[in-house]
């Protein structure tokens, strides 16, 4: 369900899908790298689950009737957390020897495979950053997802930083430096919460959000301004 230049590994030169495609290999070369089976994979994984849950607290969706899209499901973790929904996955990367117990579609959030209204809500999680093209990605849930539905994001943002995370950051750069560990730029874009909540509020007309911590924010979005396509 790729588009038909992406899928057959041809060059790419339109619409910066060639920037993308690289960065989605930068991106699995980082999950092998973090998630390891270490120690620290198992404190990231602890708190990813939380963040989760916290998450699903926010929508409301916890145990809904509701038929849900998860674009850029992953492996499909907060399903479970979601309890007695109909959920379905979407996900450019389908993972090596995962036993998938859901519906899922191999394919990007600029051109989903569905009917128009076929779902009621969309999860977007971590997902903006990584998208090509934001504007596609948002014209194309809001196509699948009805004029009633709603988007829920969980997006990392990038606050303006103290003396400490610098600090931190400028030793981190050095450490991977001495391990002669390549830095993976993975990310088309970055977000900070005032600019990802204006990026929001300019195209739908209800926006609720919580700025979970300095690091994530959670939005649920409905009715889009600029109508049904």
């Amino acid at each position: 369900m790729l588009p038909e230049k992406i899928a057959s590994g041809l060059p790419l030169e339109d619409d910066g899908w060639t920037a993308w495609g690289t960065k989605l290999k930068n991106f699995t070369q980082w999950r092998k790298r973090v998630w390891d089976n270490s120690p620290a994979a198992d404190k990231a994984q602890s708190y990813a689950i939380n963040l989760k849950e916290q998450f699903v607290d926010f929508t409301g969706l916890k145990d809904s009737s509701r038929k849900i899209i998860d674009i850029g499901c992953g492996d499909g973790g907060i399903r479970k957390m979601l309890g007695t929904c109909r959920y379905y996955g979407v996900d450019p990367l389908l993972l090596e020897n995962h036993d998938y117990d859901f519906n899922i579609v191999k394919g990007v959030g600029e051109h989903l495979p569905f009917a128009d209204g076929y779902f009621d809500e969309a999860i977007l999680n971590q997902v903006l950053d990584h998208c090509n093209s934001i504007d596609k990605l948002l014209e194309e849930t809001v196509r699948v997802i009805g004029k009633n539905g709603s988007i829920n994001v969980m997006q990392y943002i990038s606050e303006p930083e103290g003396l400490f995370a610098n600090t931190y950051n400028i030793l981190l750069r050095v450490y991977l430096s001495v391990k002669k560990v390549k830095p993976l730029d993975t990310k088309m874009r970055h977000f900070n919460a005032e600019g990802l909540l204006s990026f929001f509020r300019d195209r739908f007309e209800n926006v609720r959000f919580l700025k979970y911590s300095n690091y994530q924010f959670f939005i649920r979005a409905s009715v889009w301004k600029k109508g049904p396509r």
